[in-house]
């Protein structure tokens, strides 16, 4: 899917808009935007992540799949990709 500012998917995302889309689909509510989710999640450093939970950077978040990477909405008209994960500052945890 490609990213579109304020999308929430199922063919078009915005970063938190993805988060939150994934997480509904696995029963968890979560709000809408990346700074609100940052606000509700318990935070976590990044040398905790687990498969699953959400990183933060200001404005921006992804999840967190593993051996130091990300899948995020980068940005407006790109597809929904990896990235590293270096750059997020904080991991939350919803569950």
């Amino acid at each position: 899917p490609k990213r579109v500012w304020g999308a929430t998917g199922p063919s078009r995302f915005d970063c938190s808009g993805l988060t939150q889309w994934v997480y509904k689909k696995n029963g968890i509510s979560i709000p809408r935007t990346s700074s609100a989710q940052r606000n509700a999640g318990k935070k976590i450093a990044i040398s905790q992540l687990r498969a699953g939970d959400i990183v933060w950077r200001p404005g921006h978040v992804g999840f967190y799949v593993g051996g130091g990477q990300v899948i995020h909405a980068p940005g407006t008209g790109k597809v929904v990709c990896y990235t590293s994960v270096k750059g997020f500052t904080c991991g939350l945890r919803f569950n």
